[in-house]
């Protein structure tokens, strides 16, 4: 389905005008030539015509040429100063004339009182309350954070529907005295987590994946709505407003601010579907911030600065940071207190396209480039707006246009605003486009032109105007705009559109700091996390952590898990951990069960253990060997009913209940360490029935030391286990998952044991082609009841898989996909819509996105109840060695091996691991 596009007017863009000259210019051309000429000689008159056709000449240049020339004109600053500077310059001081009558001597040319300051454009006046502007002209402005739509994977329809909402929240507002501020702000941000490692290994490879991360490689785009409340119908109320008694002009001023706070209250609602957060103040270390303050000095210096909630007029100290803001022809160069500079340049728009549609500009937040997007909106009552297009419509037939389309385009407007569908407001766009040097703002500029022009928007540099421009970005400078055109409520709302990208979250989760930082198609940061959000700050709190990986071989799933076990053991950390934790608690084991030995080289360099089994080889388990307790007993009860129900037999009651006898007598009777061979035990507690050649003690002595499957339990002593001065296991399941008849035994001992482990200290399980380890029914029923607790228990349980086909076959399928609060999808060419989109809960644009994937660019999407978002994991900065220690190749196992039992310490083991994977 396509998406729908909005008509934007074009007719209705441009000012109005008569004989092709704009009215207002072309009227006090006139009325000044008719006064000459009467003063005088009235065949001066004449001297309009030619006149005329030269206004009308420049107009062919731009239809807003005397706008431009009448802001340059307003902003026109002394000779002196440009003499001085070299370029028109504005301070961010302003100085007043010093008296005559002091003789102090004249240190320069440029006297500091006629240096002009920007603080006169600077509108806002003082902070009423904690998220409330008042500006100079007794304005009430409001700013909002919008987190917004998650574009990428919302399907059309949905976004279409989503432009519809915003673009009735405005229409809702056409017959309230309010305007609107929107701006999209792109900056660099910093990368980097902190992560302190008792491993060396572990500490290099974080180091060296956050060097990924360098200066400016990192953008962040911020979407900001600011609604400016305008209580005075015309000058005559505010004159006298302003002449009210003190008492007076407080309780009216008072009354002003209830009302705006009705109409914040009303749009604030209206927003939550785009997680809108309202700026305000803040207090850190004793001392107020605001955010909104902080805001609007970053549309004056084009930094974000910490800005104090001072009891001082707003103008005098919001600065920007700046010394001074210097324009040059196209140019504008930010000079700052700190001795650096910035400079930028003015993209306005000169003509529009003849249509809109949700998201139009969404392709400038996947440029390399740092902006300011500005975009004013001013409702019009229908009235007032019906009366201006009834005008415009006149004066353009005026105009001699030959447009047709644009002719009939007024019609249209006038039926749907009389019937209610449309709402008009007066609009104006800039987007200043910033560099490091005046190389680097140029080409920015380029990049930024050619994306507008690409969707039908004819642009030009701000260059006469550009001062005006400049300080038209701050909210309620609406005299200062230079081009002002007519559109209606659908256009400004695909021209804004709220759509953005995930950010995750960097702090306040379950167990403190962002687990990682994911790149993203746009060079935003995404901040990832396992665990579920539940409040503003989570930290310390118990939040579902489980997660499910689905990847092809290939594609770059066992390096992620890696990397993601590598990440996740800094909180292992006891620094990390919540004041009010028990000492004893502030510790994490990670256990990762392996297939194929991928996880090999990564777990031993890491300083883990790595368990490996071989077919026919004793494992050196002993389950009656453990200690003695319900929990215990009752694994032991499922365990052995595994071993003798594996090929669909079933235990008669009487069976059932010698066996659950037998096992609880060896385990309260007989001490721990006279346990020895405990299948051998267990039988000796058993009555044979010689009429039974399937009888309970026939099929238990498979499992006999000395039987076919003797050397799977039935050893000495269990040799498995888990000291706390190891935080990061392995076991491999490659030689006996793919074997039925000790699969489901081996798998349900080992994760019976591992989650034995878990006593409220951090802890997560990983399965790799966890299907294979869950392939039995009283398996997944205690992965069931797993899935569901752990979370109370401080620990987590990561899936990862291969084959979708197979993962849905597992009874627990649906569990799975409800219990796991972050799925991970890594691209897969011949994905199925229906195993993605019904059995993994996937939307069918998220499904076309995996299926769609380039595998070459190890893209993957990672989804979470809150949001979507498309990312990849670049460990380009870990070199060649690290990559191939991340994710082991089979053919590299029996070296590895080889290494790590070298008595020589584990750097030395690291180094000559790395080494050899340098030489192959």
């Amino acid at each position: 389905m396509a998406k729908q596009v909005e008509i934007l007017f074009k007719g209705m863009t441009r000012p109005a005008m008569l004989f092709g000259v704009p009215i207002l210019p072309l009227i006090s051309v006139l009325a000044l030539i008719s006064f000459v000429s009467v003063w005088t000689n009235i065949m001066y008159i004449l001297v309009a015509i030619p006149i005329v056709l030269i206004m009308r000449f420049i107009v062919t240049f731009d239809d807003f040429m005397y706008s431009i020339l009448f802001q340059s004109f307003k902003l026109k600053t002394p000779s002196l100063n440009k003499k001085y500077y070299g370029v028109k310059t504005f301070s961010s001081m302003e100085y007043r004339k010093m008296s005559n009558k002091v003789d102090y001597p004249i240190l320069s040319i440029l006297g500091l009182n006629s240096n002009p300051s920007f603080e006169k454009y600077i509108p806002y006046s003082s902070l009423l309350d904690d998220s409330l502007v008042l500006t100079k002209e007794y304005q009430l402005i409001s700013s909002w954070e919008i987190k917004g739509i998650a574009f990428e994977v919302e399907s059309e329809e949905n976004q279409d529907s989503i432009n519809k909402m915003l673009a009735n929240i405005f229409s809702a507002f056409s017959s309230e005295p309010v305007s609107f501020y929107f701006h999209s702000a792109r900056h660099d941000v910093d990368t980097h987590l902190k992560a302190n490692y008792e491993n060396k290994y572990l500490q290099e490879i974080n180091d060296l994946y956050f060097k990924s991360f360098t200066a400016g490689s990192s953008k962040a785009t911020n979407l900001y709505l600011t609604m400016i409340y305008n209580p005075f119908l015309n000058s005559t109320d505010k004159s006298k407003f302003l002449s009210l008694s003190s008492n007076k002009f407080q309780n009216e001023l008072l009354n002003f601010m209830t009302k705006f706070k009705d109409y914040s209250n009303r749009l604030e609602a209206n927003l939550s579907r785009f997680n809108a957060r309202k700026l305000g103040v803040y207090q850190e270390y004793g001392k107020k911030y605001s955010t909104q303050l902080e805001f609007y000095n970053y549309l004056i210096g084009g930094k974000f600065l910490k800005t104090r909630a001072l009891n001082a007029p707003l103008n005098e100290y919001l600065i920007g940071g700046l010394k001074n803001i210097q324009f040059a022809g196209d140019l504008v160069q930010l000079n700052y207190t700190t001795s650096d500079k910035k400079f930028a340049q003015i993209i306005e728009i000169k003509d529009y396209c003849s249509t809109t549609f949700s998201g139009i500009l969404d392709t400038l937040m996947y440029l390399d480039v740092n902006y300011t997007i500005t975009q004013s909106f001013t409702p019009l009552q229908r009235s007032k707006a019906k009366e201006k297009l009834k005008k415009q419509k006149k004066h353009f037939q005026a105009s001699e246009d030959d447009s047709i389309t644009q002719a009939e385009q007024f019609d249209i407007a006038l039926d749907r605003l009389t019937n209610g569908d449309l709402a008009f407001g007066d609009y104006h766009f800039s987007i200043t486009v910033f560099g490091n040097d005046l190389t680097e703002v140029k080409s920015n500029t380029n990049k930024v032109i050619t994306n507008l022009q690409d969707v039908g928007l004819q642009v030009s540099l701000a260059d006469l105007a550009l001062p005006s421009t400049y300080f038209a970005q701050f909210p309620t400078n609406y005299a200062l705009r230079p081009r002002v055109s007519l559109i209606n409520n659908e256009n400004f709302a695909s021209l804004i559109a709220l759509h953005n990208f995930p950010k995750g979250r960097e702090n306040n989760n379950c167990w403190g700091e962002a687990v990682t930082v994911l790149k993203t198609p746009s060079k935003q940061p995404y901040y990832f996390n396992i665990h579920a959000e539940k409040s503003k700050n989570d930290f310390g709190d118990f939040t579902l952590g489980n997660f499910l990986v689905i990847g092809q071989s290939g594609g770059g799933k066992t390096a992620f898990l890696q990397f993601l076990n590598n990440q996740l053991l800094k909180f292992a950390d006891k620094s990390t951990f919540p004041t009010n934790i028990p000492e004893n608690l502030k510790k994490m084991t990670l256990v990762y069960l392996d297939k194929d030995y991928g996880a090999m080289a990564n777990i031993l360099s890491a300083g883990g253990r790595y368990i490996t089994l071989q077919n026919g080889v004793p494992t050196g388990f002993n389950p009656f060997a453990i200690e003695s307790n319900d929990n215990n007993k009752r694994s032991l009860q499922i365990l052995m009913k595994i071993l003798v129900t594996a090929n669909g037999e079933t235990l008669k009651t009487s069976e059932e209940k010698e066996l659950t006898n037998a096992i609880n007598f060896i385990m309260d009777y007989i001490p721990k360490e006279d346990r020895k061979y405990g299948i051998s035990l267990l039988l000796e507690n058993l009555t044979d029935d010689n009429s039974d050649d399937n009888s309970l003690k026939q099929r238990f002595s498979l499992w006999k030391k000395g039987a076919k499957y003797g050397w799977v339990f039935d050893n000495e002593n269990d040799l498995l286990d888990f000291p706390d001065d190891i935080n990061f296991y392995g076991i491999d399941g490659t030689e006996f998952l793919n074997d039925p008849d000790i699969s489901a035994p081996l798998s349900f001992y080992i994760l019976m044991r591992v989650t034995s482990l878990i006593d409220g200290r951090r802890f997560g399980l990983g399965i790799d082609e966890f299907w294979q380890w869950l392939d039995n029914q009283l398996i997944q029923d205690e992965v069931f009841n797993k899935l569901k607790t752990i979370r109370k228990e401080n620990g987590f349980i990561g899936m990862a898989s291969q084959s979708v086909e197979d993962v849905l076959k597992l009874k627990i399928a649906r569990a799975i996909v409800e219990q796991t609060s972050t799925h991970i999808f890594f691209p897969n060419e011949k994905a199925n819509e229906d195993d993605y989109v019904k059995g993994l809960s996937c939307t069918f644009e998220e499904y076309q996105i995996i299926k769609g994937f380039n595998p070459a660019r190890y893209p993957f999407l990672v989804k979470r109840s809150k949001e979507v978002a498309i990312v990849n994991l670049d460990l380009s900065t870990l070199g060649k060695e690290n990559i191939s220690i991340i994710s082991t190749g089979a053919v590299h196992t029996d070296k590895v091996s080889e290494i790590f039992s070298k008595e020589i310490p584990l750097e030395k083991k690291v180094n000559e691991l790395r080494n050899y994977y340098k030489n192959i």
